[in-house]
């Protein structure tokens, strides 16, 4: 099983079962959410960091970082994209810094800027999307209180005349 301080790199996952080996090591990490709409675009990630041959503690953070713009799309009440695009902005910044004491540089400016247009084109794109997917539903159960009287039911028996009317 793979575990966070693993540095190899995805390139080489190719089947199945090494997805789920990742699936599985990314929900040890705690990163993934069992959502389905978490795991299709943590799925996403891990192609892409594949293609990108990213290392897995590079993944985490892409994944991590799907997590708070995900978070951050569901608590904005209005459709303000542009906050949100700027928080994945930052975050993908703070992972690519060089400068001390902020030294993290997991990320190159090159690769930073990829995953940025990962984001853009997997997640923004579809935004509305997810926005309806996360926001908080209400679910209206309507409970009828009638009086207490007891109605009788005025049933009018109608008798036959026997008579048939011709128009």
């Amino acid at each position: 099983m793979l575990r966070s301080s693993d540095s190899l790199t995805l390139e080489n996952s190719l089947n199945a079962f090494e997805s789920e080996e990742i699936l599985q090591a990314l929900a040890v990490v705690g990163l993934l959410s069992q959502e389905k709409l978490y795991l299709e675009l943590t799925n996403e990630a891990i192609n892409f960091a594949r293609k990108e041959k990213f290392s897995f503690s590079q993944l985490c953070a892409l994944v991590s970082t799907i997590n708070r713009v995900l978070e951050e799309l569901s608590s904005s009440p209005y459709d303000d994209i542009q906050s949100v695009l700027d928080v994945s902005d930052k975050i993908m910044m703070s992972y690519s810094i060089q400068r001390p004491p902020h030294c993290i540089e997991l990320f190159s400016i090159a690769d930073s800027l990829k995953c940025v247009e990962f984001l853009v084109d997997s997640l923004f794109r579809h935004w509305r999307l997810y926005k309806f997917a996360l926001a908080p539903t209400a679910r209206l159960v309507p409970q009828l209180i009638y009086d207490t009287k007891d109605y009788e039911s005025g049933i009018v028996d109608l008798k036959p005349s026997g008579k048939m009317k011709t128009w």
